[in-house]
């Protein structure tokens, strides 16, 4: 009985599971645009998730990509990238619920102004 608990375990938590490609593949919850850099962005971004789970920055080609894991799993993505005169951030929600406003997605719009 506790190898068919195991193994049920195990199954549940890998359907659970995501990587920053495969929240790509879909399109963006959210995207903004803003006149500040993305180093800013980022920056703010990461400071304001900090409050909520783990978060990963890593420079991509143009900006920068921010990953937020809650109990270790990988819930949110951002994507922030300078666009000539703008900056756009693309961001990704898997399986993340949340009551009202998601404060992920409310810590991004705020870092545009």
């Amino acid at each position: 009985m506790k190898k068919v608990l195991s193994t049920l375990t195990v199954l549940l938590l890998a359907g659970c599971s995501t990587n920053p490609n495969s929240m790509r593949s879909n399109s963006p919850d959210v995207i903004h645009s803003s006149v500040k850099s993305s180093k800013e962005i980022a920056i703010c971004i990461a400071d304001k998730w900090e409050t909520f789970g783990v978060v990963n920055q890593r420079e991509i080609s143009g900006g920068f990509s921010l990953t937020a894991s809650l109990s270790g799993n990988l819930h949110y993505l951002a994507d922030i990238k300078s666009n000539g005169d703008a900056t756009v951030t693309k961001a990704y929600k898997f399986m993340a619920m949340s009551v009202g406003a998601d404060p992920y997605f409310k810590a991004i719009s705020d870092c545009q102004i």
